[in-house]
């Protein structure tokens, strides 16, 4: 287990330092430099942490390393952001508090900003991925950046997002609705009492089905449109036939191998059958 913590945190120390320099050059009056500098001193501690962690021999000196709290950092995005909310290194100081979620409530308040004064934003698209996992927030940020941002890349990964966030708000619903009520307190808190009934009185059927609709629009309006290393058009897919094909009720998709006994096999041959499908490897 530690050494897959280990793992995690070297990966999360990263730092993204082309952007961060790219971010430097753009600034006028020395605002962009110092969210660059901020970002750049919470990496480089979170690259300390990580250090520190592994070179730790044992769990006691572990459990005295003291984590960089982004709690701390926001603070200090917020207020470089209440200094001028509508430049872009504001919106780099809310991105920043969006994509570390310190809490619900600066990722409420950021994305409440983000809608206010940058909606038109060219950098918006970037942070779209990240806002459509985010289910402590409603749609609406990602919807009007969708309808209004004027470059078509950035409406394209909205409206992706627009998907997601729906796809993702209705696997949060329907694990709300299977919890215990004295289990229900780590997402309360996470997510908020308000958020948390509005989750849980979702109608998960319908949100699926904006969903596959929303997908449907990506596919034939943003195809080409990047998103990582791959286009929309290819992701959409993928959730469109997950959602259309592999959801419960519908047949399985044949299988073809060999079982253990080295002969080969087909899913469809057992059709008609109970089977019982253990999916497992090596890496």
């Amino acid at each position: 287990m530690a050494k897959c913590t280990a793992i995690v945190l070297a990966a999360l120390s990263l730092v993204p330092f082309a952007r961060i320099q790219e971010k430097a050059k753009t600034s006028g009056d020395g605002r962009t430099e110092r969210v660059a500098a901020l970002e750049k001193e919470f990496d480089d501690a979170r690259s300390a942490f990580s250090k520190a962690w592994r070179a730790a021999k044992t769990d006691e000196e572990k459990q005295k390393l003291v984590r960089p709290d982004s709690a701390e950092y926001a603070a200090r995005f917020w207020e470089l952001v209440k200094a001028d909310p509508k430049d872009d290194a504001a919106f780099e100081a809310l991105s920043w508090i969006v994509e570390h979620q310190p809490s619900s409530k600066d990722v409420v308040e950021a994305v409440a900003a983000l809608e206010k004064d940058h909606v038109k934003n060219k950098g918006m698209g970037d942070l779209c991925s990240t806002l459509g996992g985010v289910v402590a927030v409603d749609s609406r940020l990602l919807e009007r950046v969708a309808a209004e941002n004027p470059v078509h890349d950035v409406q394209g990964n909205a409206l992706y997002a627009v998907a997601t966030h729906r796809l993702q708000c209705a696997s949060t619903a329907k694990s709300i609705r299977g919890l215990a009520e004295k289990d229900e307190k780590g997402m309360k808190d996470w997510v908020g009492e308000e958020r948390f009934a509005e989750l849980k009185r979702l109608d998960v059927d319908r949100a699926r089905k904006e969903a596959a609709d929303l997908l449907d629009r990506v596919t034939k309006e943003f195809s080409d449109v990047s998103h990582g290393n791959s286009k929309l058009g290819e992701l959409a897919a993928a959730d469109l036939h997950e959602l259309r094909d592999l959801a419960e009720g519908k047949p399985a998709p044949e299988i073809e191998g060999e079982d253990l006994a080295g002969a080969r096999m087909k899913l469809s041959e057992f059709r008609g059958k109970v089977v019982l499908l253990d999916f497992w490897g090596n890496w």
